[in-house]
């Protein structure tokens, strides 16, 4: 994974950093959820609207991804994110990947 973050100077408002989602299909998101959150990340397995719940995003079964959602988690970053919160992502990330590869 490679993230390019704006300049730490720059307007919040223009620093604005999407939402994706991605997928391990041989762990649940609930799995990589607890991985995530044992390293400090806050992630999300469900839609941004549906924050506090534990289900598959609806969002994601609305654009036909079908069984996947149930694999999927959902990130993003804000104005404070920095490169090193990226890298911890990745980090447990491709863990999670290797563990069950």
């Amino acid at each position: 994974l490679r993230c390019t973050l704006p300049d730490e100077h720059a307007a919040p408002a223009l620093t604005a950093t999407p939402a994706i989602s991605k997928a391990i299909t041989m762990v649940s998101a609930e799995t990589m959820v607890m991985a995530f959150d044992i390293a400090g990340v806050a992630v999300s397995a469900g839609a941004a609207c549906s924050s506090g719940k534990v289900q598959r995003s609806h969002v994601l079964d609305a654009m036909g991804v079908g069984d996947a959602a149930a694999h999927a988690i959902r990130v993003s970053g804000g104005w404070a994110t920095k490169q090193a919160d990226f890298e911890t992502l990745a980090d447990v990330f491709l863990r999670l990947y290797k563990q069950n590869a």
